[in-house]
């Protein structure tokens, strides 16, 4: 004889076990003496579109997109839940600016219980704005550092890139703090430093998952290219290739800085070609070049930084705008049967 209780499978072919119990069936599995085991987690989300679910074999991947709610309503011992938490990217500052910092990066492993949980995927920031925090169960990711105008970058998940200045105000930018609040291990890195040179000035680039933002990058004669944002990292959990971007390495990566902008150079005898800095690997947006090249956005949830503004030789005149950072992402890696 067999009793059908919904959604599990237990001892003798029992069938499948909806994770609810009533008083019936507690009566029913205490007079066999056949309690189900299983060794798997049972959870839905809302509102549905916000997650997007992929099996293999017994594990169920969900991508969050944007803010749900995760139920989980039944949990055997010793199971747990892989997670990649990312939060959104600062945005570049208009005018001559840094890089925005990539939004914090987080992942492991984390046991959990029955219960309701809130899932926070972090909106990119404006131009010159920060990110938001991204966080699942105990984990929270901290918003992308944004850059500012003639100033230092703010420090944040990873810390935004160090705007120059102008001729009236020659004040280097340094970039901003990453791993800020700090996390073990490190959810990101700092801003790279601007400088005011004779004929042009460039700025930081916004710092990334793996790597600080780079300093200005002199090229010679007094003039500087904007510096590159700090590299991501690939996640270390399986994520589909429809989400993140390609690197140097196999994987899908997540938390690139953006580029820092640059200032036109002056009226000089010896004029090299300057550019703004790349983004770094993982969504970062490149810098702004003078006062007609905007900054380019960070990538859409990948915590990407936004790349710095650009201006021409006075900055207090015509400026390129920043961009805006790239949202955050949530990963979750559960044994689901």
């Amino acid at each position: 004889m067999t009793k059908d209780i919904g959604n599990f499978k237990g001892n003798n072919n029992l069938p499948l076990f909806s994770g609810v119990w009533s008083i019936f069936d507690q009566i029913f599995f205490k007079k066999r003496s056949e309690w189900p085991v299983f060794d798997y987690i049972v959870a839905s989300w809302s509102p549905l579109p916000a997650g997007t679910s992929f099996d293999s074999g017994n594990f169920r991947t969900v991508v969050f997109t944007s803010s749900a709610t995760l139920a989980v309503n039944a949990v055997s011992a010793g199971t747990s839940v892989d997670y990649l938490v990312v939060a959104g990217g600062a945005g570049g500052a208009p005018g001559v600016s840094g890089g925005g910092g990539a939004g914090g990066f987080r992942t492991g492993t984390t046991p959990i219980s029955p219960g309701s949980y809130t899932i926070t995927v972090g909106a990119g920031g404006a131009a010159g704005g920060a990110g938001s925090a991204s966080v699942f169960y105990s984990i929270t990711s901290a918003s992308g550092g944004n850059s500012r105008r003639f100033n230092t970058g703010i420090a944040g998940g990873s810390g935004g890139g160090g705007g120059t200045s102008s001729p009236t105000n020659p004040i280097n930018g340094i970039g901003g703090a990453g791993n800020t609040p700090p996390t073990s291990p490190p959810q990101g890195n700092p801003g790279g430093q601007g400088i005011n040179g004779l004929y042009n000035g460039g700025t930081g680039g916004g710092g990334g998952a793996s790597s600080a933002g780079s300093d200005y990058v002199p090229i010679g004669s007094d003039h500087y290219n904007g510096g590159p944002g700090g590299n991501g990292s690939p996640s270390p959990i399986s994520v589909p290739i429809s989400y993140g971007t390609p690197g140097p390495s196999p994987g899908r990566w997540f938390g690139g800085g953006g580029g820092g902008g640059i200032t036109k150079p002056g009226v000089v005898p010896f004029v090299p070609v300057t550019v703004g800095g790349t983004g770094g690997a993982g969504g970062g947006g490149g810098g702004g070049k003078y006062g007609t090249d905007p900054g380019t956005s960070g990538t859409v949830n990948t915590g990407g930084g936004g790349g710095g503004g650009g201006s021409e030789f006075d900055p207090t005149t015509i400026h390129s705008n920043g961009a805006s950072g790239g949202s955050g992402i949530v990963v979750l890696i559960y044994k689901y049967q």
